[in-house]
């Protein structure tokens, strides 16, 4: 059996899932889930940080 692909994220991609889950977040801010809007963001956080780590270090690619 063959195992699948490992997916790949670049930093145009982190940035993008950064965005979306600060849309995300603000969704759920404006319904009054506060921690789900907060555990969410923490989400955006992690990946607009990877971006900027894949930017000083020029790897562009990372493993998830």
């Amino acid at each position: 059996m063959q195992e699948p692909p490992i997916p790949r994220l670049n930093r145009l991609r982190l940035q993008a899932l950064a965005h979306r889950y600060v849309e995300d977040a603000n969704i759920l801010l404006e319904n009054k889930r506060w921690p789900s809007a907060y555990y969410i963001v923490g989400y955006a956080v992690e990946c607009a940080l990877k971006a900027c780590i894949a930017r000083q270090v020029q790897q562009h690619d990372f493993l998830t």
